[in-house]
């Protein structure tokens, strides 16, 4: 978020994107393991609740690497006694939930903004901030503003979302990747601890996040799938 300082339209839209993001996420994977019958012996209230669903390093790395994370849900919080199909359900409602929000916000500004549009939209073209590209009396002033900042919000959840299916901890991705095997074996156990009790799976992100300074390797990742899907709000 720091990167799109310079344009604080921007940088307000995707700090509501990072707070709507987290909200989103939690909520929907609760209300998805209650509905496939998933839930924890000793529920966890649905409603969001910041101690509860911020994760410390994500929200560092969202205020000054990217789109950042919510608190991970481990997946021994998760069972597969009903089968890992529910199981990878839970994990897969959280960032598609986001994802299916950011297109909300995008066909917004898509169907709102007449003739202001968002140009070469794509994960590292908008974390300097979103560029827009205006013309005719409706894009002057405020209504200018408006869309820029309802544009940063979509663009951001869509990071967010991309982000979050990551297979590393604790990112959702993980939980779907754990999901997939039938029965994990002593090297997926290793690479568990490794990676979550160790923390290494965090350091890797914040490495991918921060390395190298120019671009960082985590945007150039997200381009490979998101600026083609991005892109087709371009026009």
């Amino acid at each position: 978020m720091l990167f799109s300082l310079g344009q604080p339209i921007s940088f307000a839209g995707f700090v509501v994107s990072f707070l709507i993001a987290v909200a989103v996420r939690a909520t929907v994977m609760r209300l998805t393991m209650r509905a496939v019958g998933l839930a924890p012996r000793r529920p966890v209230p649905i409603r969001f609740h910041p101690r509860r669903d911020f994760d410390v390093f994500g929200v560092v790395a969202a205020l000054i690497g990217g789109p950042g994370w919510g608190k991970g849900l481990d997946v021994d919080e998760v069972s597969a006694h009903r089968g890992r199909g529910r199981r990878a359900l839970v994990y897969g409602s959280g960032p598609l939930s986001v994802l299916l929000l950011s297109q909300v916000f995008l066909l917004i500004v898509a169907l709102g903004s007449d003739r202001v549009t968002l140009y070469e939209p794509s994960p590292v073209d908008v974390r300097g901030g979103v560029a827009l590209l205006a013309t005719g009396d409706t894009a002057a002033g405020g209504f200018t503003m408006l869309i820029e900042f309802l544009a940063a919000i979509g663009v951001g959840l869509f990071c967010f979302a991309l982000f979050d299916l990551i297979p590393l901890p604790p990112l959702d991705g993980w939980g779907l990747l754990w999901s997939s095997l039938r029965q994990p074996g002593s090297a997926a156990q290793t690479a568990r601890t490794w990676l979550v009790e160790n923390n290494l799976g965090v350091a890797i992100l914040l490495a991918l996040m921060f390395l190298p300074f120019s671009t960082p390797l985590v945007f150039v990742v997200l381009d490979v799938v998101g600026a083609p899907l991005l892109g087709v709000w371009a026009w």
